[in-house]
């Protein structure tokens, strides 16, 4: 008869704690790039939001998207169905928007045209992310912006679109001048 070797308990422990070490730091970054993904994904979408508002705005007289397409308008006459022809196509939907308000993630800024932007000394914001409960498709000029964007969706801001179409996340301190 020959005797095998076994691995002892604490030899066994040992490695056992190790594949939980390495296991931790997988699932850890993991995380991080799965966060990565949903920020990159929201920026490119809102690239194709600002996209087809630039494309619309060369229709409509310059305007990027139509004044007065809000929630409460009748079904077929929101922001979403005259520039996409859906209610609310997926490219309006940030994948770290769990539970958005009338399934959209991005609210438009109702302050933007496209010849006030080619104007300014920088670029205007023509779009943001909307509070997850904020309803509408379209900022009230009279409301603050603040109150209706996301504060910190990704790492510590929120995905934003300006008029030359590029997207940034963007941290809530430097939000002071987006409205300027």
């Amino acid at each position: 008869m020959t005797l095998r070797r076994a691995f002892t308990l604490p030899e066994l422990l040992t490695v056992l704690a190790i594949i939980a070490v390495l296991m931790a730091f997988l699932l850890s970054s993991a995380a991080a790039a799965r966060k990565q993904a949903q920020q990159v994904t929201c920026l490119s979408n809102l690239r194709q939001v600002g996209a087809c508002s630039l494309l619309y705005a060369q229709s409509n007289r310059g305007y990027p998207f139509p004044p007065e397409a809000r929630t409460g308008q009748p079904q077929g006459q929101r922001l979403t169905e005259l520039m996409f022809g859906k209610l609310n196509p997926p490219v309006y939907l940030c994948p770290a928007d769990h539970d958005p308000a009338w399934s959209h993630s991005y609210i438009a800024n109702g302050w933007a045209s496209v010849a006030r932007a080619r104007n300014a000394k920088r670029p205007g914001v023509l779009f943001g992310e909307k509070r997850s409960a904020q309803p509408d498709y379209l900022h009230d000029p009279y409301e603050s912006w603040a109150e209706n964007i996301e504060p910190q969706r990704h790492r510590g801001g929120s995905g934003t679109l300006y008029s030359d179409l590029h997207a940034a996340v963007v941290v809530a301190v430097e939000r002071d001048w987006l409205i300027e």
